[in-house]
This record gives structure tokens, sequence and C-alpha cells, in this order.
């Protein structure tokens, strides 16, 4: 459309978002003076993957219903969480991407629902923080492949 930024659509939207969620969640990250900042972290992080897939999810399926369960009458629309995009866009348990994301999805449940659990879990965290760190390092157009990646491109 003349005139917007961005991608237009939906998918373009959910692609932009996921960007956005995955760069404040490394900015969060990085500011020290913040003592909630692991937990942010994993919220923006989790949001971030879960707008990711549902792009794939709706590239994919190339309807807008596919990111949507059934309606029920009377209730409003859901969309699938975070896991059920996973298993729909990645359905290989072992695959390093999934299993990273899944345990960041378990440390952001157990901050929502409680505190933060023991240092165990948080070098598991920082393992993944690592991880995401290098990617980014070692490919600055990690987040273009990523997005390529979401559009089929490669």
């Amino acid at each position: 459309m003349k005139g917007q930024r961005g991608n237009p659509g939906l998918k373009g939207r959910l692609m932009d978002k996921s960007v956005e969620a995955y760069i404040l969640a490394l900015e969060s990250i990085n500011r020290l003076s913040i003592q909630y900042r692991v937990e942010v972290f994993c919220y923006l992080i989790c949001n971030g993957w879960e707008l990711l897939l549902k792009a794939k999810i709706l590239e994919d399926a190339d309807t807008r219903n596919a990111i949507y369960y059934k309606k029920q009458r009377g209730k409003p629309r859901r969309s699938p969480s975070l896991r059920d995009c996973l298993n729909r866009v990645i359905p290989n348990q072992n695959d390093p991407e999934r299993r990273n994301v899944e345990r960041i999805a378990e440390l952001r449940d157990e901050a929502v629902h409680l505190v933060f659990p023991t240092p165990g879990a948080i070098f598991h965290w920082n393992r993944i923080v690592n991880w995401l760190m290098k990617q980014h390092r070692n490919d600055p157009d990690f987040l273009s492949k990523a997005r390529s990646k979401v559009k089929g491109k490669t």
C-alpha cells in the first residue's frame, strides 16, 4: 500500500512485531540496572518466537484462519500458544532451535507463576542467551535470515 511502512498484511505485522520483541528482549537483558531483566527477556523472546511462528503458519496455509483455533460460540477467538506453534512449524522434537525456545518457555512459565527458580535454571537461561547472542554476533543478518526462513525463502 502506498505510504505504508513495514510489511503490509497480517503476516507482515506479525513479523515486524516479532523482530521488535526480539530486539527489545536483547535490550532488556543488557540493562544491568533492571532486576527483573531475565523475566522480561523470557517474556519478550517467547512473544517474538510465537509471532514469528504464526507468520510461518500463515505463510504455509495461505489463510488467516490457520492461526486461530476453531471459534466457539459466545467466546473470544483464540490463537495457538507458543508450544502449539512449535509443534506445527518445527515438529522435530530434537531440533536445537525448538529445544532452546522450549527451555525459555519453561523459564517464562516459572517466572509468570511464581518467582524465578534455582541457579540451575539461570544456567540454562544463560546458555540460551549466549546462543542467541552468538548467532547474532556470527551473522549480523541473523534476524533477516530468520524472517526469510519464515517467508519460505531458505
